[in-house]
């Protein structure tokens, strides 16, 4: 008979393999699709990730299993370079939370599945667009709007416009459904192998060995000397923050109070206040990507929106707009890189004590100790990958499916241990399997 304490070693075993696994792809593969700046990079990995917990589900059918996996990852996604995390880390936070409430009535049925995929999709989607309304306000969706009509010769109308929102829900409407379906009969697969190999050897001998180099590892780690400087100035910094924002929401209250003055005040609110107390947070605004990006974008919608119906420009509402949107990158950015930098790892532990978590804050601890393991697994079997297309998406549609089982077994061994060890133990059987990396 299983026990209350039983019961909770085994959840949180579980979330800590699951959610370890979930951030290490982000670190990974993530991060290499987005150094490649592969379209949609986002909605791969979250049709990969639904797939990942939707399977995890059908293979420790507990309620919560999910979104607590969802907090380790969005923790380990911390890690990745360049600072700006706020927006993957909410990304993480919401497909969890879908896929949780998608499966809240059953964790094992495939239309739960095709619905928590749907759900994970769809929220992903619109978190693109609401990042680039806040970063680029309503004047980026009417430069969409004049792009469609002036470059598609086309007149926006209802009809057209509910069309194409029928086509995009539709198009998403499928990927969730695939990834759901996926997700579904891979979990199923593992559960099948698990439960006829009970005196098996464990499959972690048969991963690839680890390579001398992680070369997707973060190189870019934050520097502890300036997270303790923005910490102990935080008091000082989040009152006008906070007036920062209420200042954007007097707009329109005085009839020169317009949106650029309103926002340029912000920006030059945050800037003066992190020079004088958060000054690291300044030197690390420096990202030429996105900057270039931010630029020409704005540049390009402004000259859309500033083009008048006879042909000409209006040069005035042409700079405006352009301004606008860059003071809003720039603030948003410098909003997100304070706030990401201004908790500390402890303060959360303490936080988890606080709300009676305490199993959360071990449960981090332990998924950083686990996690070189599996980025080593990833680039192992990435390495080990043959030549061909075809050959390559059949060795890694199978290796997806060993890293499950591998994860499976990993946390119902690590069950019946106190503490998850720092590194996934080895093969029961020993002496028929190399140790595992």
């Amino acid at each position: 008979m299983h026990t209350r304490s039983d019961n909770d070693k085994a959840f949180w075993a579980h979330v800590t393999i699951f959610g370890t696994l979930w951030g290490g792809l982000e670190l990974t593969l993530g991060t290499f699709l987005h150094i490649l700046h592969v379209p949609k990079t986002g909605l791969i990995m979250t049709g990969l990730t639904a797939i990942l917990l939707i399977a995890q589900r059908v293979i420790y059918p507990h309620r919560g299993a999910t979104l607590a996996a969802g907090v380790i990852a969005a923790c380990i996604k911390s890690l990745s370079p360049g600072g700006i995390i706020l927006g993957p880390v909410i990304g993480i936070l919401s497909e969890a939370l879908m896929i949780e409430i998608g499966l809240f009535l059953s964790s094992r049925c495939v239309v739960t599945a095709v619905l928590s995929g749907i759900l994970a999709i769809f929220s992903c989607q619109l978190q693109s667009f609401f990042k680039l309304w806040i970063y680029y306000g309503n004047d980026f969706i009417r430069a969409l709007a004049k792009i469609a009509e002036k470059f598609f010769n086309m007149h926006w109308t209802a009809t057209l416009g509910w069309t194409l929102i029928g086509l995009l829900t539709g198009t998403l409407g499928l990927i969730g459904c695939l990834a759901g379906i996926t997700g579904y009969l891979s979990g199923r697969r593992v559960v099948r192998q698990l439960n006829t190999e009970a005196n098996a050897t464990s499959i972690a001998a048969s991963l690839p060995q680890k390579t001398a180099s992680s070369p997707w590892l973060p190189t870019d780690r934050r520097n502890p000397q300036e997270t303790d400087a923005i910490v102990s100035t935080r008091q000082y910094v989040f009152p006008f923050v906070l007036l920062t924002i209420a200042l954007q929401c007097c707009t329109g209250l005085l009839p020169w109070l317009t949106d650029l003055l309103t926002l340029l005040s912000a920006l030059g609110v945050m800037l003066i206040v992190l020079a004088l107390w958060a000054r690291p947070v300044l030197r690390r605004i420096w990202w030429p990507k996105f900057w270039g990006l931010t630029i020409a974008v704005s540049l390009l919608a402004g000259l859309i929106l500033g083009w008048r119906l006879d042909g000409s420009l209006d040069p005035v509402k042409a700079a405006t707009a352009s301004l606008q949107m860059i003071a809003r990158g720039v603030y948003v950015f410098l909003l997100v890189m304070w706030m990401t930098r201004s908790v500390r790892s402890d303060e959360f532990d303490a936080f988890c004590a606080r709300i009676h978590l305490p199993q959360l804050g071990l449960a981090l601890r332990q998924a950083y100790q686990i996690l070189p393991a599996w980025i080593d697994r990833f680039n192992a079997l990435l390495a080990s990958r043959p030549k061909g297309i075809r050959h390559t998406w059949h060795y890694l549609k199978e290796s997806a499916v060993d890293v499950l089982i591998v994860a499976a077994r990993d946390a119902a061994d690590n069950a019946r241990t106190e503490e998850v060890p720092d590194t996934p133990v080895p093969p029961k059987n020993a002496s028929q399997a190399q140790p595992a990396p």
